[in-house]
């Protein structure tokens, strides 16, 4: 076996060497190496094509991108150049070999970066990779199969992206000892033809070294040896792919560190300000992999910076140079001396700029020891500038400088005509016209001050705080309109100072300019929030502008912040002249302006409870109880104490039917103030209405115990005790009522009703047609006269009773039901049926069992056998218990009928039950006509009493 394996080590040996040797041929090792970078070279081009189509990237990225994919400079080179032949799938019309177009590499990347819609992640993906066999012509090359997918849309062409099946030619050069692929051309597959995939993996090399396998196949020894050839050649080949992939490993483990590092590297950089060396450590990370589109927009930014920074330095420059300049020609050293020190050390070495600083040094050292002469003694310091002024001659700042020593020692004239000379021989020496301007403002001088400030402002402008000095001399002087052009000056220049919008605010509020005003305040809010006065003054001027609710919430946040007392006194003056307003309104019944004017002054004073109270007085006299409802808790939610808004709360509820809810609110107001009498009889008729009697009687008899509002309660408690049978103290009650008032008509009817519950009929009588004399039109006094009479059998006297009541009141069910109970006994029988019809149609709970049997017995003795049979078996109402009452009429209809003996058992059965008297008997209407039937008149001797 050692033999065998020897001559096949020898072979492999030869065969490999003789490779090696031979250009045009290539090892394993090499065609796996091959194979793996250009399959990795495809999925690096769809890295390529996703960052050019991300949103992220800027043109210039998107360009150098482009044209390091066919650098040769540039190690991630893809194309071997920029004509490399790329059949278009950009445009989705192309997506097969027939319909072609061929573009260059260059072209291809552009109309994708122009055409296809760009999104913030990945839309294009390469799958099934495919290499083929590693071949030579001119040059080693590979063809790589691959489907590619667009998940976006283009710009222009409405049609859909098709998977597309493509065939990429890669050029292959050994550079060092690694091999380098670049892509040559991209095309479709066509239909017709097939991709032949090779695998590495399992090689022909053994049986071509051995001249093919045939001359052996004689020979089962070398069977055995080819077999066992092939096998070590598997284990060759895979060591090589074991090694190439480790390489790769190693080679992608090493990259990936090496740009992990450098942009830590940017990172530390960027966090340290130094953004040059962030920049420079970014641009090599890229170098190392150019499709990160994290890192592109990091490069993004720190550009961005370091253009920002070299901007404003550039900036910060011309501004310094210009305040320089500008202090300089106004005589002001010092400052001129600071900005131009501070431009030089943005631009070291300017020549121009160090010679102003130098001579401005010189005259300030030249002032100063001028000024050290004297020190405090201003008298001393005249005397130094005269002897100056005399030997150099007139100079503006030795003019200004005594000019200001007569002003300390108070020679106020000496130091204007100072001051003038400074300004006649150098007009833009701006301290003079502040100093003269100044002197003019404390003399009360505003015009001639005004002129001195707009001078110094005309020789430099930029001074907020000059400005709004001449804007407050302009508001003193009633000249508003120039003020508030120097306060929007101001703010030019200091937008963030909020005393500015404060004051301008105030003036336009004053001029009523309420709109404009709002939005000063809206800075003073907004760069100040914490300032009281900034929302106080808002919701003044929301209020000018009639913006209510918004005044509110701003004067509710100005309490909050700590509002002064001025600002606090003035609101509640506010909050009182709407309320006046609001009383005046209301006397005069104006109850819709008057709730308005109410609202104004919660509005503008939420806690101001009268006012409220008010508000909910007048929705309660427009009946918008729900809305006085509201308004009443807001009284009781800032005094738990407000009884009178528990009360009035009461009585909206009442009206809304809401009667557990008021008497609460009613029994609250007596807890509250118990001495208020009103809200005990609310409360009381509150519970009547609840059907509470024991506590309605409660409240009533409590303020009887007051003596309060005496007659209206003792009717109340009298009419209540009436209704519930207590008819003594009920008379007691009522006859108290009337001894106060006389002509109380609805007393004596219900004083009647409490007698005749007493069976007092008389005095019923009488006080029922008392309530007829005080009150002509009161049915139920009627109504109950008449049911007196009924009762006393007065049958004929009730009639008239019943028709007046039915004259005062139309539609009177009672009356109509009484009156056809009393025509039935006086035997008006026609009259009585209509009267129980009248009576039924109008309220069918008349329908009762005894007044169905009196209508069927008005039926019956009218002879009208059937209706009165109908109505009879109605009034039993499908009871098995017949009352002796329809047994009666039954036996009468049936005697009628011809069935005497039926009819004389139900007789007998009626009499012996209902135990009538005899007289009755033969008084009862029904009877009448059987007088002379022997069989009846015997029954009704039998068992009549």
């Amino acid at each position: 076996m050692k033999t065998y394996l020897s001559i096949v080590l020898c072979l492999l040996i030869g065969f490999f060497a003789q490779q090696a040797s031979a250009q045009s041929k290539l090892s394993p090792a090499d065609k796996i190496e091959i194979s793996y970078n250009a399959k990795l070279m495809i999925k690096e081009l769809e890295s390529l094509l996703n960052v050019i189509s991300n949103e992220n990237i800027t043109l210039s990225q998107t360009e150098m991108l482009i044209a390091n994919s066919f650098s040769s400079e540039n190690p991630n080179q893809l194309f071997y150049d920029q004509n490399a032949i790329v059949e278009d799938d950009v445009n989705p019309r192309h997506y097969k070999a027939d319909d072609a177009v061929d573009l260059s590499a260059l072209r291809y990347l552009q109309d994708l970066d122009i055409f296809y819609k760009k999104t913030g992640s990945p839309t294009i993906q390469f799958d099934s990779i495919k290499s083929s066999a590693v071949e030579r012509k001119s040059y080693t090359y590979v063809r790589v199969y691959f489907q590619s997918n667009f998940g976006s849309t283009h710009k222009e062409v409405a049609n859909r992206y098709r998977s597309g099946k493509r065939i990429a030619e890669l050029r292959a050069d050994k550079e060092g000892s690694q091999w380098k692929t670049r892509i040559v051309s991209i095309v479709f597959l066509g239909e017709d033809e097939k991709f032949e995939e090779v695998n590495y993996q399992m090689a022909e090399s053994i049986s071509l070294a051995m001249g093919g396998s045939e001359s052996l196949s004689s020979d089962s020894r070398a069977a055995e040896i080819e077999a066992r050839a092939k096998e070590i050649e598997a284990e060759y080949l895979r060591k090589f792919e074991e090694d190439i992939q480790a390489r790769k490993a190693r080679f992608e483990k090493e990259k990936q560190a090496t740009y992990t590092s450098l942009v830590d590297r940017g990172d530390r950089a960027l966090e340290e300000e130094e953004f040059q060396k962030a920049l420079a450590a970014y641009e090599e990370a890229q170098a190392v992999d150019p499709y990160q589109v994290s890192l592109l927009k990091k490069i993004n930014s720190v550009k961005q910076i370091v253009d920002d920074k070299a901007r404003m330095e550039s900036a910060q420059f011309l501004a310094a140079e210009k305040l320089g300049r500008l202090n300089g020609t106004i005589h002001n050293y010092e400052t001129s001396l600071k900005h131009y020190r501070q431009a030089l050390k943005l631009r070291p070495g300017i020549e121009e700029i160090e010679m102003k600083i130098k001579e401005m040094d010189q005259n300030q050292i030249y002032l100063a020891d001028l000024e050290a002469r004297y020190g405090k003694d201003y008298q001393a310091g005249i005397k130094v500038y005269n002897k100056e002024l005399k030997k150099k001659g007139e100079n503006p700042d030795l003019y200004l400088a005594r000019g200001k020593c007569y002003l300390e020692i108070e020679k106020i004239k000496q130091a204007v005509n100072d001051f003038t000379k400074a300004i006649k021989l150098y007009p833009d020496l701006r301290e003079a016209y502040l100093l003269r301007g100044s002197i003019a403002e404390k003399e009360q001088n505003y015009n001639k001050a005004i002129t001195d400030f707009g001078l110094a402002i005309s020789t430099f402008r930029n001074d907020p705080d000059l400005l709004r000095r001449r804007a407050k001399l302009f508001v003193l002087t009633r000249q508003d309109e120039k003020g508030i052009e120097d306060y929007t000056e101001a703010i030019e220049f200091s937008p963030q100072r909020v005393e500015l919008y404060k004051e301008r605010g105030i003036i336009r509020n004053r001029i009523e300019i309420h709109s404009d005003a709002v939005n000063d305040f809206a800075q003073v809010v907004r760069l100040s929030p914490e300032d009281p006065e900034g929302w106080y003054y808002r919701g003044l001027s929301y209020l000018g502008l009639q913006e209510f609710s918004a005044a509110s919430d701003d004067f509710i946040k100005a309490r909050n912040n700590g509002l002064n007392k001025t600002g606090r006194e003035h609101l509640k003056k506010i909050a009182d002249d709407y309320f006046k307003s609001g009383q005046n309104a209301y006397a005069q019944k104006n109850f819709s302006f008057a709730r308005e004017s109410f609202t104004h002054a919660t509005e503008v004073e939420p806690k101001y409870k009268e006012a409220w109270f008010n508000k909910g007085e007048s929705a309660f006299k427009e009946e918008k109880y729900l809305e006085a409802i509201e308004d009443y808790s807001q009284v009781l939610k800032l005094d738990g104490n407000y009884y009178m808004a528990f009360q009035q709360r009461g009585l909206s509820r009442q009206k809304l039917g809401q009667l557990s809810l008021a008497v609460k609110d009613f029994e609250n107001s007596m807890a509250v103030e118990p001495a208020y009498l009103p809200s005990y009889i609310y409360a009381g008729d509150t519970y009547q209405a609840l059907g509470k009697l024991d506590r309605a009687l409660t409240c009533y008899d409590k303020l009887l115990q007051r003596d309060y509002a005496q007659a209206e309660v003792q009717f109340k408690a009298g009419k209540l005790r009436t209704q519930i049978g207590n008819h003594p103290q009920a008379v007691k009650n009522l006859s108290a009522a009337l001894k106060e008032e006389k002509d109380f008509a609805e007393a004596y009817y219900y004083r009647g009703k409490a007698y005749e519950g007493m069976k007092d009929l008389s005095r019923a009588f009488a006080d029922y047609s008392s309530a007829i004399k005080y009150q002509p039109n009161f049915p139920a006094a009627y109504l109950s006269r008449g049911n007196v009479h009924f009762k006393n059998g007065k049958f004929k006297k009730a009639v008239p009773e019943y028709t007046q009541a039915l004259k005062q009141k139309e539609g009177y069910a009672e009356a109509y039901i009484q009156k056809a109970r009393t025509q039935y006994r006086l035997g008006e029988n026609i009259s009585a049926i209509q009267s129980f019809k009248y009576a039924f149609k109008l309220n069918n709970s008349f329908e009762t069992s005894e007044n169905l049997w009196e209508l069927a017995y008005s039926y019956l003795n009218g002879g009208n056998i059937e209706e009165a049979k109908e109505h009879f078996v109605m009034a039993q109402g499908g009871s098995p218990e017949i009352p002796h009452q329809i047994k009666m009429g039954m036996g009468l209809i049936k005697i009628k009928e011809g069935d005497r003996d039926s009819g004389l058992l139900l007789l007998k059965e009626a009499f012996k039950e209902g135990k009538y008297k005899t007289a009755v008997l033969k008084k009862h209407p029904a009877l009448k006509s059987f007088k002379k039937d022997k069989s009846v008149k015997e029954l009704v001797s039998r068992f009549g009493r």
